[in-house]
């Protein structure tokens, strides 16, 4: 069975790395960066940015975007970069019509340096606090192994069976005498309950073969035009209820 991640605990994990009221604003991470953190403001928005996902995460973003550096293997690229700016710096000293459109255009591409390895690198180690708490989340999830059965009554395996009912049933022209079903594979009893259609019971008894006889005082308490239910329970030799006929209805009809 394949571990899924539920509509619950994808709100579990939002709410992991959602902003909260404590969370801090953007010019006091910003501090965090630029001020020593010898204060006890700066002291206790460290603590926080540490014990919250959120603004470790933001301020990961943060350090980034302002202070780059690169990774292995991209010095070359950088020195080639440099070079460039360089010759085109000059050439545009020349150009002055040109550099306000190329200022508007740096604007406009300022976020394709998120989508860089050196960007993505920086911030791993804010997004796995996040995959942890999946992970978490996936292992609590996971199925556990069955108990074995401490005793023979225990390790019974329960089998819910459907008994058949015969009688009584629907509208009958007289008091019925019994009530009837057909027997049930491994019942070694059978409960049988008689009672009014607001659950009010009127009789109950037991029974060990597939007919019972109701006693004249019940019958007595079937009148024309009063629905009653009846339902029978097959039980096991330990006791344990295996199967059920359902709840059944029958009716006398009204006299004319």
């Amino acid at each position: 069975m394949e571990n899924s991640i539920d509509d619950r605990e994808i709100q579990v994990i939002r709410a992991a790395v959602a902003a909260t009221p404590a969370c801090l604003p953007i010019e006091k991470l910003c501090s965090l960066l630029h001020e020593p953190r010898d204060s006890d403001p700066q002291l206790l928005a460290a603590a926080h940015v540490a014990a919250c996902v959120h603004c470790s995460i933001e301020l990961s973003l943060l350090r980034e975007f302002e202070f780059p550096q690169p990774q292995a293997g991209e010095e070359a690229a950088v020195d080639w970069i440099a070079a460039r700016l360089s010759r085109d710096v000059s050439a545009r000293r020349s150009c002055p019509q040109i550099i306000g459109r190329d200022r508007d255009a740096g604007r406009r591409a300022w976020w394709r340096a998120m989508f860089t390895p050196r960007f993505a690198s920086s911030t791993a180690v804010a997004f796995a606090t996040v995959l942890l708490l999946i992970s978490a989340i996936l292992y609590v999830r996971r199925p556990m192994e069955p108990r074995l059965a401490s005793s023979p009554a225990a390790a019974e395996v329960q089998r819910s069976t459907s008994i058949v009912a015969l009688g009584p049933l629907g509208e009958l022209a007289q008091r019925p005498a019994t009530i009837q079903w057909r027997d049930a594979a491994g019942a070694s009893s059978y409960r049988i309950l008689l009672m009014e259609v607001d659950r009010t019971a009127l009789w109950r008894a037991d029974a060990s073969g597939s007919e019972i006889a109701i006693p004249e005082r019940v019958r007595s308490r079937i009148v024309p035009g009063k629905t009653l239910l009846w339902e029978v329970t097959a039980r096991s030799a330990s006791g344990s209820e295996i199967g059920s006929s359902g709840l059944q209805r029958f009716v006398l009809k009204l006299n004319k």
